[in-house]
Formats: C-alpha cells, sequence, structure tokens
C-alpha cells in the first residue's frame, strides 16, 4: 500500500480536525470545553492556547510532516500538547509513562521519533516551556531527512499511538487526519453528542479510547472532563458534580462502580463499555443501578470503535458488540474457528499501517488496506458483530482446541466469583491445561467441586487460584502475560 492513499468521509474531502476548533472559538467561544482540575477552559481559552502551543513548536524547529513523543504524565499538559500538535499538522505519539524504559525505547525507534516533549506549564496563562529535545541515543536514526528515510512517507499522519499490549508487546499504529476524522464522525452516528453535552474522561489519553474521546467532544462543541486517574467514588462525584452525560468504561471500572452501590448518575445517558469482555452477570447488576450500558468493540488500528451494541438493538447477550460503526465494514474470516472467524475490518477508519522508522503506509494491512484482527467473531442474522474470543487464547488439551473465553463464560457462572480469567499452561500428560484465576470468597477446593458438577469436562479448568487482585495494564485492560505467569508458578 502507497503512501498516496487517499480517505473519505460522506465526500470527497477529508475534515480538518483544525476546522472543528475554529468553528467553536468563532461561535460558542465562552462555552466550556474541557473542565480540569485546575478549573473551566473554555474554546476561546483552549484556542489561544493552542495558537501559542503552535508558536513554540516553530520556535523549536518542529514542524509538520515530523513526529513528537510526549512524556507528559499531567492529563491536562498532556491533552493540550497533544491537541495543539495534530491541528498544527504534526504528528503526535503520547507514550505510558508505566511502560518499561527499554520498551518506550523500542516504540519510539519503531516510529522514528525525531521529537520528545518532557514538560509544559503554565499553558494557559501565556508562558509555555515546552522542552523539546532530541531522543537520546539517537546515534542518527532520529536526524534522518525524508530522503534519507526513502519511500513515499505518509504527508498527514497526525497520531501514533501504542496498542494495549494485553497479549504481547505493544505495537505503535499510525493514523492519519482522515483516519481521525472517520472514526469521530462514525462515533457520532452510532452515539450522538450535543453541543451541551459532557464526556467524562477517566481513560488515560497514551490510549485510543482516552484520546478518541477528545476529538469526538472538539468536532461536536462539547465539554470533556478530564480526570487525572479512576477511582470509584471519585469517578461517581465528578460525573454527578460536572452533570456528565456520557462516560467511557473497561470492564473492571465497571465493576468497580458497581460494587460501590451507588447508582448511575441521573444525567448520564450512554455508559461506553469496551476493551475486554463483559459478563452477564456485571452487565446485569449494572442496570439495575440505573448504568445506560453501550456495549463496544474497538481497537486502536481502527482509531477506536468498530462496532457498538445500543439498547435499540435488542436483548443483549455476552460477546454481542452490536452492529458495525456506519463506514466500517466488518466481516469473519473462515478457517479459524468453528464459532466464528478472524474478524477483518475496513473502511476510512482503518490505521495506515503499524510504525516503522521510514513512515510508510501498509505494514499489518492486507492487500487492499484491510486489517485483519487477532479476534474471533462472526455476525449474526440480525448485522451484529459477536466476538467470541482471541485466535491465540485456546487451550489444546489432548489434541483438543477449547476457546478460553468459553471456559471463562461457563466459570462465570458461579455466584461467588467477583472476576476472573483463565490461562493454558503447559502439562506433561494432556499437553495444556486450563487454570482458573479468580477474585471471590469461594475457596479453592469449593470452587472445584463447584465446577465438577455443572461443568463439562471439556470445559472444566484443572487447577483454581484465589487471586487478591487481577493483573492490569495501564488501561485497565487484563495483562494476559502476566495472568499466564501467575497460573505457571500457582
Amino acid at each position: 500500500m502507497s503512501g498516496a492513499r487517499r480517505y473519505q468521509w460522506r465526500g470527497d474531502r477529508v475534515e480538518r480536525m483544525r476546522q472543528w476548533l475554529e468553528r467553536w472559538v468563532d461561535e460558542s467561544p465562552g462555552r466550556v470545553a474541557w473542565h480540569t482540575p485546575m478549573g473551566p477552559i473554555r474554546y476561546q481559552a483552549l484556542g489561544d492556547a493552542v495558537s501559542r502551543m503552535g508558536a513554540r513548536f516553530g520556535e523549536a524547529g518542529i514542524g509538520p510532516g515530523q513526529v513528537i513523543a510526549l512524556d507528559v504524565d499531567e492529563v491536562v499538559e498532556a491533552a493540550l500538547l497533544m491537541l495543539s500538535a495534530m491541528l498544527h499538522d504534526i504528528a503526535v505519539f503520547p507514550l505510558d509513562p508505566r511502560l518499561p524504559g527499554e520498551s518506550r525505547e523500542r516504540l519510539v525507534r519503531q516510529a522514528g521519533v525525531e521529537w520528545l516533549a518532557e514538560s509544559c506549564v503554565g499553558i494557559f496563562s501565556g508562558i509555555c516551556a515546552l522542552t523539546p529535545t532530541y531522543l537520546p541515543r539517537g546515534e542518527g536514526l532520529l536526524r534522518q531527512s525524508s530522503a534519507e528515510r526513502g519511500g513515499a512517507r505518509i504527508g498527514d499522519l497526525r497520531l501514533l499511538i501504542a496498542t494495549s499490549g494485553s497479549s504481547g508487546d505493544p505495537k505503535a499504529v499510525m493514523l492519519d487526519e482522515g483516519n481521525l476524522a472517520a472514526a469521530a464522525a462514525a462515533s457520532a452516528e452510532r452515539i450522538p453528542l450535543r453541543e451541551d453535552d459532557r464526556w467524562y474522561c477517566c481513560l488515560p489519553l497514551f490510549h485510543i479510547g482516552g484520546l478518541a474521546i477528545l476529538l469526538r467532544a472538539l468536532r461536536a462543541g462539547c465539554g470533556v472532563v478530564l480526570d487525572r486517574r479512576f477511582e470509584a467514588g471519585r469517578a461517581l462525584d465528578a460525573m454527578a458534580r460536572h452533570g456528565a452525560t456520557h462516560v467511557s468504561l473497561v470492564p473492571t471500572m465497571l465493576y468497580r462502580l458497581v460494587a460501590s452501590g451507588r447508582r448511575a448518575p441521573a444525567t448520564l445517558r450512554v455508559a461506553l463499555v469496551g476493551g475486554a469482555a463483559l459478563e452477564e452477570r456485571l452487565f446485569a447488576r449494572a442496570l439495575a443501578l440505573g448504568w445506560p450500558l453501550h456495549v463496544s468493540y474497538g481497537m486502536s488500528e481502527c482509531g477506536s470503535q468498530v462496532a457498538t451494541w445500543t439498547p435499540g438493538d435488542g436483548g443483549w447477550s455476552p460477546g454481542c458488540a452490536g452492529r458495525p460503526v456506519p463506514g466500517c465494514r466488518v466481516e469473519s474470516l473462515e478457517g479459524d474457528g468453528a464459532a466464528g472467524g478472524r474478524i477483518r475490518i475496513a473502511g476510512a477508519m482503518v490505521m495506515r499501517g503499524y510504525a516503522n522508522p521510514a513512515r510508510r503506509g501498509g505494514d499489518g494491512l492486507d492487500g487492499e488496506g484491510g486489517f485483519v484482527s487477532e479476534d474471533l467473531g462472526r455476525l449474526d442474522a440480525e448485522g451484529r458483530l459477536r466476538v467470541v474470543g482471541r485466535a491465540g487464547r485456546f487451550l489444546n488439551r489432548g489434541g483438543e482446541k477449547r476457546s478460553l473465553a468459553e471456559i471463562r463464560e461457563r466459570m462465570g457462572r458461579h455466584p461467588e466469583i467477583q472476576e476472573l480469567e483463565v490461562a493454558a499452561v503447559s502439562d506433561p500428560e494432556w499437553g495444556e491445561v486450563a487454570v482458573c484465576l479468580y477474585r471471590g470468597e469461594v475457596d479453592e477446593a469449593a470452587l472445584a467441586r463447584w465446577a465438577r458438577r455443572n461443568i463439562p469436562q471439556p470445559w472444566r479448568p484443572r487447577r483454581f487460584v484465589r487471586i487478591a487482585a487481577m493483573p492490569l495494564l495501564a488501561s485497565g485492560k487484563v495483562d494476559y502475560g502476566a495472568l499466564r505467569r501467575l497460573a505457571e508458578s500457582s
């Protein structure tokens, strides 16, 4: 795939994200764009800050077509730096501060990053101290010119974002302006936003789920409530205080909100849940407490949302991700499992490719520009996507394959289990056996007896391990590598 590929969304012209901000500065300068721990930031102030930041980029020698990595932990600073770079035609790569140093360096080298921004202070007072420097130990790689890099580069690259790394090392995904505009437009058609809406953002901005909220809100001209971290009581208080209408959550966050026993804020219209499988019992408990659930399936490679179940789509059951968002073509490829094949996605929101130092498009895409996920799924008779597991997350027991997702679903029927995951570990007799790791009141011996009575042999774990906390990544997703290590050491 060449770097000359163009993207469209309802017309021949790619939407310019810069025009979104300009519109609201002109039409509604006093409307609050961001509700932050330091107070409200209105569209006029946001526009002024973005302009000042653009001037700072220019003074530092950072220009269109370059990539700046962000090692910034403070949420408002990070949000402003990211938005300012993208609106000035500079690609931005937000880094997870929790990643080990060697992983971070591998990612920035993979992306061919030229600049690193470590801090920015006084961003709304007019005193902006951006400190960009060449990355250490560059050895010339980061100083290469476009000609030296060779090949047709992506001309409108705006974002590099790391995948969650839940099943391995994270990869850097390249998204251009057309990808991001198409993703925001598709989301708005499935989940409409009004100008007086407020989206509570407690997902990290260095993952696509958090950053997508900023862009959806900017396109709609509504507000975002930026929070530094997630904590159930804090989140409930903040949503109530700001009158939040929308929130994005991973299932672990929803579990903790539900466990608090407090009802959903009365103003909330959409609780978008994605990032991992949602259990049926948690779904039912959340509905009983008034949470307006919308269950979503998405990924960094597609700008976030791919499919979303809404209450108007009929009954929900585990694995149901709803209909694909407009402009997103989803199909199930045959041959990877009886319940469903690998999920293939095509459309304007699909990435330009995985990052490489030359920033050429196409890595990780098929010959037609589509992306084939590691997830397995199928489309039902109503056109809804049903996700049944990961291609690599199978138990191979005595030569017979079983989906770990299906084993997990069956074990989740025990009434005293709060959270659980299932891992496959090596076994000298069977090749592999399933280990159930869980949080709950029931002890291992009692759970094993229940499993013998209620779960057929092919789906029954051989070992049960009660743990204090589920290993999670910064995004809130389960860290399957750490989970497997726990299972192997049990």
